[in-house]
């Protein structure tokens, strides 16, 4: 009983309790700050023209590939302006915006689609980025339920704006009608993943690169023992833009499947 009596006495001297208070939250600052500088390793990466600051934990997993369900998702986690120095957020870009900020490029006349004389994309593997997947399921109103989280190794996806227009790449906080390509031992492209469905789009933000402006995405790295090429097509309307081809691996079954 008399260490609840001291406590009461404590907590009503109008003298003592706001010191009790201020250390309190003091403490609960310093365990948040410890917490998210443990939990969390920020990195920074240089390479060419960019350094990037990864907010993602670097980790050694890689992802396992499966056809029956490969679909191309490329979260967006910069897009503005062409800086030297471009901070990654923990997670991608929000999916909706208000509706200040999409007003402003529906009156604009400098609307176009993405081709070959107005984008650019390059994936740098030369960066070693982290990439958080959530796994779950979506209920019938659509909420999304996530049942765990892993880390795995990405690369990162440059597209450029080298237009004086605007245009869309997509809605919400991916990438649309973009998917990853292998090359073949008999010289031919074969898509690896589906392209991304929408099943819903109200409220959802446009991807909008305004000119000379960038996006910076993240491409998830599967894993493998065979070393190939690969190369991101993105395509809308009659409009095909291709990436520069890069080298990654890819496991043995899917390297058959695809050569028979």
């Amino acid at each position: 009983m008399k260490p609840s009596l001291i406590i009461h006495s404590e907590l009503s001297s109008p003298k003592i309790a706001p010191t009790i208070y201020l250390a309190s939250f003091l403490l609960c600052l310093v365990s948040g700050l410890l917490f998210y500088f443990t939990s969390t390793q920020v990195t920074v990466q240089q390479s060419n023209n960019h350094t990037l600051i990864d907010s993602t934990n670097q980790t050694t997993h890689l992802f396992t590939y499966t056809s029956a369900k490969a679909m191309a998702y490329y979260p967006v986690f910069y897009i503005g302006i062409r800086s030297d120095t471009l901070n990654l957020p923990h997670n991608p870009v929000s999916g909706f915006a208000s509706w200040n900020e999409q007003s402003k490029y529906e009156k604009s006349s400098y609307w176009s689609f993405a081709d070959t004389t107005k984008m650019q994309i390059k994936v740098d593997t030369t960066f070693d980025l982290g990439y958080k997947k959530y796994f779950g399921e979506y209920t019938e109103n659509g909420v999304f339920i996530t049942d765990s989280i892993c880390d795995y190794k990405a690369f990162p996806i440059f597209i450029y704006n080298i237009s004086d227009s605007i245009f869309s790449v997509g809605i919400r906080n991916a990438v649309g009608n973009l998917v990853r390509e292998i090359y073949t031992l008999s010289g031919q492209w074969v898509p690896l993943e589906k392209p991304i469905d929408y099943f819903c789009a109200t409220y959802s933000r446009d991807l909008v690169i305004e000119p000379n402006n960038i996006l910076v995405a993240k491409l998830l790295r599967y894993e493998g023992e065979v070393k190939a090429l690969f190369r991101l097509k993105y395509m809308y309307h009659q409009s095909i833009v291709y990436s520069n081809t890069f080298e990654d691996y890819v496991d043995s079954i899917t390297w058959k499947q695809i050569n028979q």
